[in-house]
């Protein structure tokens, strides 16, 4: 096994307003669809859209029905309880329309536009990378932008494409020098792929064995514990092969102890 760490970056709620509580929740992401339980009437069909205003124009209030002019209810449901179901959904209905023409449209019939997931991305201000910064470890890159691409559950190639917009420089210059040659009748580049040929350029095989060389010999020595663990840590990430186990970690640990 190669003593390099690979990455893998797995594929990766529409809020409905809450009459209860008249909460929105902000969430990001997917989910199933909205259900609403409403006591009474029934709900008219969601897939019927609300017209939106014309530009400029406000949205008018949504017209109640004149409750005074509701007939008696059936067995087991108060006036009180129709009625209060009715002006509920009467607002919904209106609180939808408002919301329909504040938001743009989509583009492309998509409610999560391109710029949209860049906007989320880099609000999560993953690591940048210039590649000429002897102190930037690539791995430490990789690592972190994983963990952020996990959050945002991104798929394979849309990885790649948001990874790109933290390389600065010279990384930058490789990036697109690699990219123009990928795309010659090539479908586009995924994670794993990205992170072979980004480590081939920025951490070449001499330098990882010689990153696994320091781990093999790793001593406490004057460190503290707390220091020695935290170099264990750094340098254990180039050679897997040495710590694949719980065990393993744990008995080499104890061996570079001081006694």
């Amino acid at each position: 096994m190669t003593p390099k760490k690979r990455a893998r970056l797995g594929l990766w709620a529409n809020a409905t307003p809450s009459m209860a509580m008249n909460h929105v929740p902000d969430v990001v992401g997917e989910s199933d669809s909205p259900v609403l339980n409403l006591p009474g009437p029934s709900i008219p069909d969601p897939s019927i859209p609300v017209p939106a205003a014309a530009e400029g124009a406000t949205i008018p209030p949504a017209d109640i029905p004149d409750l005074d002019a509701i007939p008696a209810s059936g067995p087991g449901v108060s006036d009180g309880d129709l009625r209060g179901a009715i002006h509920m959904l009467t607002q919904l209905v209106a609180a939808q329309a408002q919301r329909s023409h504040d938001a743009p449209a989509p583009p492309n019939g998509q409610g999560d536009s391109a710029s949209s997931r860049v906007n989320q991305f880099l609000r999560l201000a993953p690591l940048e990378f210039t590649g000429t910064d002897p102190e930037a470890d690539p791995q430490d890159f990789l690592d972190e932008m994983y963990k952020t691409l996990r959050v945002m559950k991104a798929t394979e190639t849309e990885g790649v494409e948001l990874a790109s917009y933290r390389l600065r420089g010279a990384a930058y210059s490789w990036f697109k020098i690699w990219e123009d040659s990928h795309r010659e009748g090539r479908p586009p580049a995924r994670w794993d792929k990205f992170v072979n040929v980004f480590m081939d350029h920025f951490f070449p095989a001499e330098t990882m064995a010689a990153r696994a060389t320091e781990f093999e010999v790793l001593k406490q020595g004057r460190m503290s514990v707390w220091e020695y663990h935290i170099e264990f840590v750094r340098l254990s990430k180039y050679a897997p092969q040495l710590v694949s186990t719980m065990d393993a970690r744990v008995q080499r640990f104890v061996q570079g102890l001081s006694p």
